[in-house]
């Protein structure tokens, strides 16, 4: 793993996987017991930690990167 997968916290990095899968972010928060507003945050950090435009683009290079797997 890159020196990005340890910069994420332990909710970023299940959000990430979240999205890897196709979940929608109601359904993260609901398998994390967090609210929908705290993903979309994490979202945001996630987006800004991999300098992505979009939730799509982080995966993409989280995937390249080996920080999560496409199942």
């Amino acid at each position: 793993m890159t020196d990005l997968a340890n910069e994420l916290t332990k909710n970023e990095l299940e959000v990430l996987r979240g999205l890897t899968r196709g979940e929608m972010q109601k359904s993260i928060a609901r398998r994390l017991g967090i609210s929908v507003s705290r993903v979309e945050q994490l979202v945001a950090q996630i987006k800004e930690k991999f300098d992505s435009p979009t939730p799509t683009n982080a995966v993409a290079r989280a995937v390249k990167q080996g920080i999560v797997d496409v199942e």
